[in-house]
């Protein structure tokens, strides 16, 4: 293994196909479209079939932040005039106005 693991993202830039076939490979293990020995094969590569979310969007990035200070500080008290708070008075500004969506409503809560 040339990375030392075998968690390809979707969204691999430097094989976009490799990163397709990989996402076709989950998609595939989870409407059940593989057989046993395919299944053990790819586990014996390493392969994760539900590996962690990490979308590099800049609400995914900034939510992955604001959990890392939480679970540093104990709280959600960004201090003032950071980037961090910014996106926070950014998110509840959309927030009231009705233009986040559920979805990352549910993530903020």
């Amino acid at each position: 293994a040339k990375n030392g693991h075998a968690n390809v993202k979707k969204k691999h830039d430097a094989d976009p196909a490799l990163g397709f076939w990989c996402n076709e490979q989950r998609v595939a293990f989870r409407e059940r479209r593989l057989d046993e020995h395919q299944i053990d094969s790819l586990h014996s590569l390493g392969f994760d079939f539900d590996p962690p979310k990490r979308c590099g969007s800049a609400f995914m990035i900034n939510l992955r932040e604001l959990t890392a200070f939480r679970d540093e500080n104990g709280h959600l008290d960004v201090e003032p005039g950071t980037p961090l708070a910014a996106w926070c008075d950014a998110q509840r500004k959309a927030h009231l106005k009705g233009q986040l969506s559920e979805k990352r409503v549910d993530y903020l809560r």
